[in-house]
């Protein structure tokens, strides 16, 4: 009865293996779309205050070209959603948001496109985001 128990934890173990190897895909799109999140940052410089303007910079160069910067904030500091900001953006690419009243208590994060094309889904993006700043205060 032992021996039976110790071959079905081994063969229990051998098929766990396989499906764990199997999806640790190591081809070139899963290390290509690793290394870009890895080589390519997004952070913004300020202050979250109202009537400041904070700068976003980005680091890298696997952003897609042309690429604007997309602005949002978020309620809570966990967000469950997201919502984007549209106005008092300037700068080349959208770089710079001057914080309005608006956004009092909001707390805000930015993003940019990523020119990574998966090749089993050519419609999906890859973003690259900053982390969330915030509350914005008077």
């Amino acid at each position: 009865m032992k021996n039976k128990i110790d071959l079905f934890r081994i063969i229990a173990f051998i098929a766990v293996m396989g499906l764990v190897i199997t999806a640790c895909d190591n081809g070139n799109a899963s290390n290509d779309l690793y290394d870009l999140y890895r080589n390519n940052k997004v952070t913004i410089i300020g202050t979250a205050r109202v009537g400041q303007k904070l700068t976003v910079i980005s680091n890298g160069n696997g952003f897609k070209p042309g690429s604007k910067f997309e602005w949002l904030f978020a309620d809570t500091i966990d967000p469950k959603s997201l919502h984007p900001i549209y106005s008092n953006l300037s700068g080349p690419n959208d770089s710079v948001l001057t914080i309005t009243s608006d956004l009092l208590g909001k707390y805000i994060k930015v993003w940019r496109d990523l020119a990574y094309i998966d090749p089993k889904d050519p419609k999906m993006g890859f973003v690259v985001s900053s982390g969330l700043i915030g509350p914005v205060t008077n």
